[in-house]
């Protein structure tokens, strides 16, 4: 079996259209997973989820290159970048949680821009048939799934209301 790091230590080289490949198919995957939540009307939409799943395949495909370059030189190990942009979504993430009063919002967002960034990784790194996969599981659990929590939400008799008003003195007695 040949993986993205080659047999018993062979080069790997790749082609202009394999790179554009990956990298557009990071885009696609992203794409559908930010089309979803931009339909949904968050914050961190279509173009967010692009762009974090493409860059996120340069670095997995790049991390591949430059230890292809190097391996002969140094013990270097193509994952520990990888390992990193896991590392670092998380703080693109926490930007798209907030809490207000009681309720956090965004949670399901930025645990999609993780899963995207994942997607996007290891579509650099060639695994194509499981970020396949993992882009129809995401994309269900966003879609499908929300009209069954919707269905639990009504089930409970809970109403949300979201009151927006000024900050100013006896304005909650208003509201009251």
């Amino acid at each position: 079996v040949i993986g993205p790091w080659g047999e018993g230590g062979d080069k790997v080289e790749f082609t202009f259209l394999e790179m554009f490949g990956r990298l557009f198919l990071a885009t696609i995957l992203g794409g559908i997973i930010g089309h979803e939540r931009e339909s949904r009307h968050h914050n961190a939409g279509l173009r967010t989820h692009m762009l974090v799943s493409v860059s996120s395949a340069l670095i997995g495909l790049g991390s591949i290159i430059i230890f292809n370059q190097y391996k002969h030189l140094t013990t270097m190990d193509p994952l520990r970048v990888g390992a990193q942009v896991i590392s670092g979504i998380g703080f693109l993430g926490a930007g798209a949680i907030l809490k207000t009063g009681s309720t956090i919002k965004g949670l399901t967002t930025a645990a999609s821009l993780w899963g995207v960034a994942s997607i996007g990784l290891f579509v650099g790194y060639g695994l194509i048939v499981p970020t396949l996969i993992a882009t129809i599981i995401i994309y269900i659990s966003l879609d499908v799934v929300k009209y069954y929590t919707d269905y639990l939400f009504k089930k409970r008799s809970l109403t949300l209301i979201d009151i927006f008003a000024k900050d100013v003195i006896g304005q909650i007695g208003e509201i009251g």
